[in-house]
């Protein structure tokens, strides 16, 4: 599986749901190439849409932004609805497999100190909740995607989860982590205990994310062929040193 990160949608802004015709001109051809070699494209899509987008103009426009911030609330059922049902109609269909749902923590703790939908009418503080945030995220996707593609598998990958977040087809990887030996070490309980809560599919960045000494980097990729999923990402230290997928020649295998 071939996986495409954040960025492409270029000049439209922020998690826009669209691709930059400049360097894009013809995703849904793309996924039919890649189908016809017999590989699936997994797309990154943000909880998080830039309020200078089309798109974020009418999600502020519904209100269902949390206040002071460009996250999706999708604690409110109606928001979270609109989110899926404008990623099924703008990506889907162009033929993708598979969702890389980033940052659903969401990223920096966004929800500390901001009020989050409850009910009608009524919120609640978002630190309540938040632990739950990438379980709303993965089930509002999957939820909307079964619904609209009832004959095809639903694929999301995570970098946050909450308990049962597993049955809405969603894997976890534990997020962008260094080279460092320290951080390696971490893996392994996190993993264990990753499976042992019934997070069967879990994994790591095999070789690590963030820049690192090169003498660090093997032992990582190596480790990162023991879970379900290997995922190899990579960002040099200098100039120097070339990434991983140059090396090479691959960004990403699952």
């Amino acid at each position: 599986m071939m996986v495409q990160d954040w960025q492409y949608w270029g000049k439209y802004g922020w998690n826009a749901m669209r691709f930059d015709e400049e360097h894009y001109p013809d995703p849904a051809g793309l996924v039919r190439d890649l189908h016809a070699t017999d590989m699936r494209l997994m797309l990154s899509v943000w909880s998080k849409v830039g309020k200078e987008t089309k798109l974020g103009k009418e999600v502020a426009a519904k209100g269902f932004y949390i206040p002071g911030t460009e996250w999706i609330d999708f604690f409110n059922p109606v928001a979270a609805r609109f989110y899926a049902r404008q990623q099924n109609q703008k990506l889907a269909s162009l033929g993708i497999d598979a969702w890389w749902q980033d940052a659903t923590e969401p990223e920096n703790d966004d929800l500390a100190g901001r009020p989050i939908y409850a009910a009608v009418g009524r919120t609640q503080p978002g630190e309540k909740r938040r632990n739950l945030y990438p379980l709303q995220v993965s089930r509002t996707v999957y939820e909307e995607q079964r619904r609209a593609y009832p004959d095809k598998r639903v694929m999301i990958l995570t970098r946050s989860a909450a308990p049962g977040q597993q049955r809405y087809g969603a894997a976890t990887w534990s997020g962008d982590i260094g080279h460092d030996w320290e951080t390696l070490k971490r893996q392994i309980p996190a993993g264990l205990n990753m499976a042992a809560a019934g997070q069967a599919w879990w994994t790591v960045d095999a070789g690590g994310f963030l820049p690192a000494g090169q003498g660090t980097v093997y032992r990582p990729c190596l480790s990162g062929t023991v879970p379900p999923l290997v995922p190899v990402r990579d960002i040099p230290a200098d100039d120097a040193r070339p990434r991983l997928h140059d090396r090479y020649g691959v960004l990403a295998i699952w």
